[in-house]
């Protein structure tokens, strides 16, 4: 009762302070031993649960139980023995991008199939936009923040968007060695509501769909970053942000 408590709380502790919590169930069926799912796909910064069906297990992501060969896993991971049918088996982090490999070290539990793969997909860096710094630049224009500055440049000196990220600046103001892209990182990606980016795709290409960071189509709805694919190959990067 103990250890199911401990467990719930884990998963709980889990729950609150993780981008997404993944379950892998662990157990056996007659002699067939088992991680559902085998093979996972994760993001950086997801947690992994392993809960136990039945019998006695661990989760072993350091030695191949098989071949006893090192896994070489980005990182390594293991955890003690759990008996208790229902019970956490262990849980883990996972903030290292790559592929990893694991099995249940207990007996021949391993070559009879309780192996698995987890993949960690890189999590995509967080752009920002430093409005304060504009609008010290350029409040005298009425200009606050980085969005209304492309705005301004495209309304008074018909600059497109790729024009003014790469401004410095001059002879308005000196940036140093920066430019806009370097102090407006989202409004130089984000392209889902700049008519100026628009204007740059030429008429004749036709939008035909848009995937995700996976690959896979998806409907352009809700905050995301997706890929617009047009009839001549092109392919546009856009963070839609409502």
């Amino acid at each position: 009762m103990k250890n199911l408590l401990l467990s719930i709380l884990s998963i709980i502790s889990l729950l609150c302070f993780s981008q997404t919590t993944h379950t892998v169930n662990g157990g056996m069926s007659g002699n067939t031993f088992y991680f559902t799912p085998e093979n996972l796909i994760i993001e950086q910064g997801d947690n992994v649960v392993w809960i136990n069906d039945s019998g006695c297990h661990d989760v072993n992501g350091t030695t191949n139980s098989i071949t006893n060969e090192p896994f070489n896993n980005p990182e390594s991971f293991a955890s003690d023995v759990t008996c208790e049918v229902g019970a956490v088996i262990f849980a883990y982090t996972f903030n290292v991008p790559g592929l990893y490999n694991y099995d249940c070290s207990i007996g021949s539990h391993a070559v009879n199939g309780m192996i698995g793969t987890i993949t960690v997909n890189e999590t995509e860096p967080e752009c920002e936009d430093d409005n304060s710094l504009i609008e010290e630049y350029f409040g005298n224009f009425f200009i606050s923040d980085c969005t209304a500055l492309v705005n301004y440049l495209s309304s008074n000196y018909g600059y497109d968007l790729v024009t003014s990220c790469n401004w410095d600046g001059q002879p308005m103001n000196d940036f140093g060695s920066l430019t806009i892209a370097d102090i407006c990182e989202c409004t130089c990606t984000e392209t889902q509501n700049s008519s100026v980016f628009e204007s740059q795709i030429a008429k004749k290409e036709k939008y035909l769909f848009s995937i995700n960071t996976h690959g896979s189509t998806i409907e352009r709805n809700g905050k995301a970053i997706v890929f617009d694919v047009y009839n001549s190959g092109k392919v546009v990067k856009k963070i839609i942000i409502n």
